[in-house]
């Protein structure tokens, strides 16, 4: 795994990037009040990365793993990927990122998000 520089300030703080082909396999985070709405929107520098280095459809959308209201920030590799059309991003933004912002702000404690990506094969770029 890479550690992310910075300590606290970065909510992401740590990924796994695979070797042979630079595919993202995990992201880890821990989000703490003071990363609530502290976070930046995919920049176009992301894009553009996204689109040279990952396998994409017409229908995929290049989306933030750790939104920018739990301090996620888009203009890092470990933050973005492309997110298929049968991802369900209505049921992650709920499950996921609404619980954690509300529970972190009500207790006032962090809280540790990891997320592993599933690929069709070994070879494949895109989740």
């Amino acid at each position: 795994p890479n550690e992310i520089p910075g300590g606290d300030k970065n909510v992401i703080r740590r990924y796994c990037q695979s070797p042979v082909n630079g595919r993202l396999e995990w992201i880890q985070a821990e989000v703490y009040p003071k990363h609530l709405h502290t976070g930046e929107d995919i920049t176009e520098e992301m894009v553009d990365y996204m689109e040279e280095t990952v396998e994409m459809s017409e229908r995929d959308d290049i989306a933030m793993i750790i939104h920018e209201s739990l301090g996620g920030k888009g203009n890092a590799f470990w933050n973005v990927f492309a997110q298929g059309c049968t991802f369900d991003r209505s049921k992650y933004d709920n499950e996921v990122e609404s619980t954690t912002f509300h529970a972190v702000k009500a207790s006032g404690k962090p809280a540790m998000i990891t997320v592993r990506f599933l690929f069709k094969s070994g070879s494949h770029t895109k989740p």
